[in-house]
């Protein structure tokens, strides 16, 4: 690993720390709406700004669109924490879903661990 690489993935990482609202397994009835909350923690050595976010990167995307912060949000410095909400909306069909969702910097480059929604559809 080059030292460039290895600064890199040392200024931007993160660590999941809770699942604040729908937790694995949840049972929505189908196209229902519901709001995704996951507490994370900034492991990395650089502030998250402007421009950072969540995104999906496997599975379903259950309707929920990546978000980014604005201006207006507060950074968040190394070892802060912060709660990163997507609203989405349970498929149509009945089954089990499961979606990964991860961090996001500013130059469009995943980073840190894996968020997951996971669910079960039921008429």
């Amino acid at each position: 690993v080059s030292p460039a690489a290895t600064a890199a993935t040392t200024c931007y990482n993160s660590r999941f720390e809770a699942d604040m609202t729908i937790p694995d397994g949840t049972v929505l009835k189908p196209y229902e709406k519901f709001v995704k909350i996951w507490r994370v923690a900034n492991t990395g050595t650089c502030a998250w700004d402007e421009g950072f976010g969540i995104t999906i990167w496997a599975g379903p995307a259950m309707d929920g669109v990546p978000a980014y912060y604005s201006p207006r949000d507060q950074i968040v410095q190394p070892g802060g924490v912060v709660d990163l909400v997507v609203e989405m909306r349970a498929p149509v069909e009945p089954g089990e879903y499961i979606a990964h969702w991860v961090m996001i910097n500013d130059q469009q480059k995943t980073f840190g661990s894996d968020l997951v929604v996971y669910i079960k559809v039921v008429k």
